[in-house]
């Protein structure tokens, strides 16, 4: 592959020039071998058909909600202890209840 069909790649699927800072840190050995530009440009990159691209994108997207939504619940239920634990500490305070 050409680089600049690598680079080409490297902006519409990871942005931002991630994969050549790959590249440029994964130089340690492997089989004898540096991983470099020119190793790397000889292996084929396999990337699915849209309709599947689009699966996995809907795929995530679903989970992200999901993982959203458990948040924002947790966070809802974290901000109702603190102001029961506030209103705890002011009724012991005020001898509202009895601490025993």
């Amino acid at each position: 592959m050409e680089r600049r069909k690598l680079n080409a790649l490297d902006e519409s699927v990871h942005g931002k020039g991630k994969l050549d800072l790959r590249l440029i840190y994964a130089t340690e050995p492997r089989d004898g071998q540096d991983l470099s530009f020119d190793n790397f440009s000889m292996v084929d990159l396999f990337i699915p058909p849209l309709d599947e691209q689009a699966r996995i994108a809907t795929h995530i997207k679903s989970s992200c909600e999901k993982i959203d939504t458990g948040v924002s619940i947790k966070q809802d239920q974290i901000a109702a202890l603190k102001e029961y634990k506030t209103s705890l500490i002011n009724a012991a305070v005020t001898g509202k209840i009895k601490v025993i």
